[in-house]
């Protein structure tokens, strides 16, 4: 997709990013599905992170994430991985 091709150019990412328009990868990974907001119910993606390895096997899961500290979250998660795997 167009726009996050340029979004990955614009800043330098070395990382694909998957534009799941159809929601099917988000249901495969259990993370669509009912929400409730003020009372009102709808069908939505609940906020979660996946981290995966080079064989593209999920090795860490963050369900229910908060966008405060989670970043720095899964960074250390990665560069700790990355220490173990080189031992």
């Amino acid at each position: 997709e167009k726009t996050k091709t340029k979004f990955c150019n614009k800043h330098d990412l070395g990382v694909l990013l998957l534009s799941d328009t159809d929601f099917a990868v988000s249901k495969k990974y259990g993370v669509y599905g009912p929400k409730q907001f003020m009372g009102k119910k709808y069908e939505g993606i609940t906020r979660a992170s996946f981290v995966l390895g080079p064989d593209r096997k999920v090795i860490q899961s963050y369900p229910k994430v908060k966008p405060g500290d989670h970043p720095d979250e899964v960074l250390d998660f990665i560069k700790q991985d990355r220490k173990t795997r080189k031992s």
